[in-house]
Formats: structure tokens, C-alpha cells, sequence
């Protein structure tokens, strides 16, 4: 019975696919922790910030 990959070479595919999928994982996750994190940021900027009314005189 001859098998085409070795168990090593089996392994390491998995390895480089679940790697794959990880870092994929991970940065669709830190890219939307950094959409949150601004939008809150930019909503606390903007409530703490003194408004300003702009009245146009004629």
C-alpha cells in the first residue's frame, strides 16, 4: 500500500491551513475591534468637544 504524502508532509498541509485560517481569523477580528475602537473614540471626542453654534450675520 503506498500512500502519495508521508505523514509528515500530511501534517505540516494542516498545519500551514489552520495557520491560514488563523491569522485570516485573526485579522478579520482585530479589523473590526479597530472599526469599534474608532467609531467610539470619534463619538467620545465629539460629546466631550465644545460646541460651537456658527451664527451667519448679514
Amino acid at each position: 500500500m503506498q500512500t502519495f504524502f508521508s505523514e509528515s508532509t500530511v501534517k505540516s498541509l494542516w498545519g500551514t491551513l489552520a495557520g491560514r485560517l488563523w491569522r485570516a481569523w485573526y485579522r478579520l477580528k482585530s479589523k473590526v475591534r479597530r472599526m469599534i475602537d474608532k467609531s467610539r473614540r470619534r463619538a467620545y471626542k465629539l460629546q466631550n468637544r465644545p460646541r460651537v453654534y456658527r451664527v451667519e450675520i448679514r
